[in-house]
């Protein structure tokens, strides 16, 4: 539920009392508006429901968070019509004739293309937090090309 203006609804509990602030005392009024001694406003106080405070991430961790956003989903990294023009250019440069492509091929072509870039990411990474870095550096592709080869 929604608080509302009159009373708070916390948890599914709806107090029956108002608060009142003067000063820095806090007085409490029932619900047929009488005034209450202060003993009874404390019990009433420690009594009610508190909310949760919002845990705030280290921002150690924020990096670690967007990896695993982008492990999450199965779709492309890449768009399909980039990526196709990239592979219809780097054809047309080897090959003096226009190669036409079927879209199944070239989906099977950018997911093999992919699944390559993400594992060999994956191994810079292991590269760099064994050398005690976080980032990856060029050195790190090349030395996981040079164990490839």
């Amino acid at each position: 539920m929604a608080p509302t203006k009159n009373g708070l609804h916390i948890n599914g509990f709806e107090p029956t009392t108002l608060a009142k602030t003067v000063g820095s005392q806090t007085c409490t009024a029932t619900a047929d508006k009488q005034l209450c001694t202060l003993p009874t406003c404390r019990r009433i106080v420690r009594n009610t429901p508190k909310l949760k405070a919002t845990r705030r991430k280290r921002k150690q961790t924020a990096w670690l968070c967007e990896i695993k956003q982008y492990q999450k989903p199965t779709d492309l990294l890449i768009r399909k019509l980039p990526f196709q023009r990239t592979v219809c250019e780097i054809v047309s440069d080897l090959t003096q004739t226009p190669i036409q492509w079927q879209s199944s091929a070239l989906l099977a072509f950018q997911e093999t293309a992919e699944a390559y870039l993400v594992a060999m990411l994956g191994k810079a990474n292991k590269a760099a937090i064994h050398a005690g870095r976080i980032t990856i550096k060029l050195v790190n592709l090349n030395l996981v090309r040079a164990f490839e080869k």
